[in-house]
């Protein structure tokens, strides 16, 4: 079923969607979206709309980059959902982001060699 979404307002101009890009366990670049406008779910929780679309924030949550430099994750999961993490700025995020991403990586090498050395016995 399709979310249906209440139109709130129009963004505050500074406002953005942070996301990054990985390969083989480092970011590679990262893609900031201008946030133009934001509406309500059913539960009255904001989102954030990009030229492309509503974001969800359901998940993993979306980092957003508000105009006074500082990140915060909206995370609506769940029936409560909070506003998940707060970074005090741009680098501070990038930072965190390269870390969750090198530790994903590293687990699953982990476990793609415990595989191989399960598959190898006889």
């Amino acid at each position: 079923m399709d979310k249906k979404y209440t139109p709130l307002a129009p963004a505050q101009h500074g406002y953005f969607v942070l996301r990054v890009n990985e390969d083989e366990g480092l970011v590679v670049a990262d893609f900031r979206t201008p946030v133009i406008a934001w509406v309500l779910d059913e539960k009255n929780r904001p989102h954030p709309v990009t030229p492309q679309e509503v974001e969800t924030c359901d998940g993993e949550g979306t980092s957003i980059l508000a105009p006074d430099g500082s990140v915060y994750e909206m995370n609506w999961h769940g029936e409560e959902g909070d506003l998940g993490d707060w970074w005090p700025g741009f680098d501070s995020w990038l930072k965190s982001q390269q870390i969750r991403v090198a530790g994903a990586y590293a687990n699953y090498l982990t476990e793609k060699a415990m595989r191989a050395k399960k598959a190898a016995k006889p």
